[in-house]
């Protein structure tokens, strides 16, 4: 199952995204070998904002990875309809997540 910790996307600070319990359906186990990557898109137009960034396995199961304050582009705009588009891949299976979410600032929340 694909997780963000929170709705909101901050503006003007890094992101942490996070794939959490990564199993294999067929015996429950966890995946820790996948490759996993995360995109930010605009949800208007389905347009990439953050090409596909790394996540890193870091416990089973469960991949991290950041988003760089710097890297959307163009700049997000307070209450801007974002999606953040996370994919697996492991051992030839595949899946494909989207998180809907919406850009503030931190206090904004």
């Amino acid at each position: 199952m694909a997780k963000q910790i929170r709705k909101e996307y901050f503006i003007n600070c890094d992101n942490l995204v996070e794939y959490v319990a990564m199993t294999n359906a067929a015996d429950d186990s966890a995946v820790t070998t996948a490759t996993v990557t995360a995109a930010l898109h605009d949800a208007s137009d389905d347009s990439e904002l953050v090409a596909a960034t790394a996540m890193e396995h870091v416990a089973a199961g469960l991949y991290q990875g950041a988003i760089d304050k710097a890297a959307p582009d163009p700049a997000l705009t307070r209450g801007q309809k974002l999606y953040l588009k996370i994919v697996a891949s492991a051992s030839g299976l595949d899946d494909e997540r989207r998180i809907d979410c919406v850009a503030v600032y931190r206090g904004d929340e």
